[in-house]
């Protein structure tokens, strides 16, 4: 009966937050949009299928889409032919309406020396990120972070050149996460999920876990899945490798798209489950941060009267 009257609860405040944005009457940054997915590589790129999710992608209106990684085939030394792919790439997302923010992946980066060519193509990716330019494991402008409304965004490169794939520096993304203790919300971009960077109990997960990070969006795994490997009320570990790469068996192209409404977060997963060739229906839903029932209740009671009062 509690978790009933829970969900009722979250609904109601759902409901009532969001008319009110609508309305104009609350801040829009304390209420705003943006999708993720990745993994469209193909030959190289996968572009009906990541074009159309761009477009379907377009009519949630997202202000920002987080893609970390496996953009194109790539594994290539050759500097122009990574600047065609990548180039193929951006023609087919140049329909955005939003800001597109991108990770690199093990396609993209590894073992090729890639690096500056993945700089070079994305000039307008913040460039806040570890500055090691004699170091091979620089990471100028593929890791990074930037801020949102009430919430901090991290992209956190797993790639790196003439290393092994699937490997994370924490101690940059360490210090940044402990400078963000005044945002409402921390999110992380990167390529590979949990499973593959040492686990649940892995430095790299920990260090998400132990600063409150919400979610951690992620692909290499071309498939959708979200779960949160260190238990109840801790970090997600969001999945959504399903923009055009092969899929693994019974999975569905797709995206994600992530309401922020003050406090609260929920994620909804669409695919095209009619086979109409549009990506426009609801396949998965879940609600990835939700206050706790008094603040809730409060925060409820204060977006209906402001309702009321837009009413008048």
């Amino acid at each position: 009966m509690l978790a009933k009257k829970r969900i009722s609860l979250v609904r109601i405040f759902r409901l009532a937050l969001l008319a009110a944005v609508l309305l104009g009457s609350v801040d829009a940054a304390f209420a705003f949009r943006f999708g993720t997915m990745c993994d469209s590589r193909g030959s190289p790129v996968n572009v009906a299928v990541l074009s159309q999710l761009i477009t379907d992608m377009n009519a949630h209106d997202p202000a920002f889409c987080l893609f970390p990684g496996d953009l194109v085939a790539g594994f290539t030394s050759d500097a122009e032919e990574m600047e065609r792919q990548l180039g193929i790439w951006i023609d087919a997302t140049s329909h955005f309406t939003g800001t597109m923010y991108v990770t690199p992946g093990n396609h993209d980066i590894i073992n090729y020396g890639n690096s500056a060519t993945w700089r070079k193509m994305f000039p307008d990716m913040p460039q806040n990120g570890p500055d090691q330019p004699d170091s091979l494991f620089n990471e100028k402008g593929l890791t990074y972070y930037f801020d949102h409304g009430n919430s901090r965004f991290i992209s956190i490169t797993s790639d790196h050149e003439l290393i092994p794939s699937g490997w994370v520096d924490c101690s940059w993304p360490n210090d940044i996460l402990s400078e963000s203790t005044g945002f409402e919300h921390v999110f992380v971009a990167t390529h590979h999920p949990c499973s593959d960077l040492g686990g649940a109990s892995g430095d790299y997960w920990q260090t998400l876990v132990s600063h409150g990070v919400d979610a951690a969006f992620c692909g290499h795994h071309h498939k959708y899945s979200h779960s949160q490997p260190s238990g109840p009320d801790t970090t997600w570990d969001v999945i959504v490798g399903t923009a055009g790469a092969p899929l693994w068996g019974g999975q569905k192209y797709g995206y994600l798209i992530v309401d922020v409404i003050g406090p609260y977060v929920e994620a909804r997963f669409y695919a095209d489950l009619d086979h109409d060739g549009n990506y426009d229906d609801v396949a998965d839903s879940f609600v990835i941060t939700v206050p706790e029932p008094g603040t809730m209740a409060l925060l409820t009671l204060g977006a209906v009267g402001v309702l009321r009062k837009r009413r008048r």
